[in-house]
Formats: structure tokens, sequence, C-alpha cells
């Protein structure tokens, strides 16, 4: 190469490498620390868990809830149907402490015999929203039934 080549070469070279050491710079001060986050799939998935461990109980809140919406019918089963994070700027990661957390969504399946009407199935929705760094539940609504009667304060 020819001398002055080298000279026009090298100050670019210096420009280019010094871009990629700040690069590096910006991206580790505002890049958040590891453990902050978590995956929203992982969140959900851990709340589903805990759920599912609820509804497994005999007498858990979901059942209540159903018998006391429909009167006349008996719990068989409770099953999480849905548990899905929604956060305020649309990201899959949930910040340290709730922080871009709006809600979980939740759905639950509830099968039931009733005394008119067997193997009826009503959908009960809630959501579990942050506040001051706990997650705590909306109250339960029915979303949909088979049942023929279901009280108006459940709907």
């Amino acid at each position: 190469m020819k001398p002055e080549t080298k000279k026009r070469i090298k100050p670019w070279l210096i420009a280019g490498m010094g871009a990629v050491l700040i690069g590096f710079w910006v991206y580790a001060a505002f890049s958040p620390p590891p453990g902050s986050t978590v995956s929203y799939l992982d969140a959900a998935g851990n709340l589903r868990e805990q759920l599912k461990k609820e509804a497994a109980k005999p007498g858990n809140r979901i059942s209540r809830f159903v018998d006391h919406a429909h009167r006349t019918v008996t719990v068989k089963e409770v099953s999480v149907e849905k548990c899905q994070a929604v956060t305020n700027d649309g990201s899959d990661a949930i910040a340290a402490g709730f922080g871009n957390l709006v809600r979980f969504e939740v759905e639950y399946r509830v099968t039931w015999n009733g005394w008119f009407h067997k193997d009826g199935e009503t959908i009960v929705g809630c959501s579990f929203e942050p506040q001051q760094g706990d997650l705590r539940s909306t109250p339960l609504k029915v979303l949909r039934t088979t049942a023929k009667y279901t009280r108006d304060e459940c709907l």
C-alpha cells in the first residue's frame, strides 16, 4: 500500500473502532442489569402453575363462585385455560417489580352438573394486576356459560 493511502485509512479506522467502543459503552450503561427482567411467558407460566394448584383444591374460590352464580350446580372440575401477560410497552419482558406489567388475563374452564342440566360448562375470567409489588385479583366474572340461570352480579 502507498503511504498516502495509509494516512487516509488510519483516521477512518480509528473513528470506526471508537464508534464501536462507544456503542458497547452505551449498551452497557443503558441495558437492564442481569436478572432484572423476566420473560412474560416465564412469568405467565409460573402464575399458571400457582393457579392450577389453587384450582385443584376442593372448595376453591372458583368453584364457590360458580356454585353461587348458578345456584343449582355441583362443580366437577376447574382448569386454567388462559394466562396471558399484558405489558404497557408491548415488550415480551416484565421489568423488576412489575414495572411495565398492566395485568395478567386469566380464564378458567369450569365443568359441572346441575339439577336440570348435566355436563355444563362455565368460563370464568379475572385479571391479576400489580399493586404495591404484588399481584391482586380483580373480581371473578362469568364470561360464557351453558347454564340456564346465572345471577346478575356474576356477569
